[in-house]
């Protein structure tokens, strides 16, 4: 095989990694959301989305979310009184630790058992 050839493939072979990683983390981050929002009961925390294409991931989702992990607290010498409200580590906490996890995986995880995997996924895409 050529040099061209060969180099062709192992940035097949690399962008289906990225794809993988990015849609396995796209379902961690999914997950994680719904475990920790059992009793939220507004419309819009259904119309989040996710879009993994072969080199990003998209988290589309409404502002109101990005702040549900924020505490109010009562500070003792304000006229204004804070109440405290429940927090729900939705955002912030887990979008920061998958972001952190993404970049080690998609640094130090393409290994060679995974490029053999994705090359005989990608044969057996091929044949059909």
């Amino acid at each position: 095989m050529d040099l061209i050839g060969e180099r062709d493939n192992e940035k097949i072979i690399f962008s289906a990694f990225v794809k993988r990683t990015l849609k396995k983390r796209a379902d961690i981050i999914s997950n994680a959301q719904d475990k920790n929002m059992p009793d939220f009961s507004d419309k819009s925390y259904s119309k989040r989305s996710f879009e993994v294409s072969e080199d990003s991931m998209i988290y589309k989702h409404k502002g109101l979310l990005r702040f549900l992990d924020m505490k109010r607290l009562t500070y003792p010498r304000s006229k204004i009184k804070y109440n405290r409200k429940k927090v729900f580590a939705v955002h912030n906490t887990i979008i920061m630790k998958q972001y952190d996890a993404t970049l080690k995986e998609l640094t130090y995880g393409l290994s060679d058992s995974i490029i053999a995997d994705i090359k005989s996924e990608l044969q057996n895409n091929s044949s059909i």
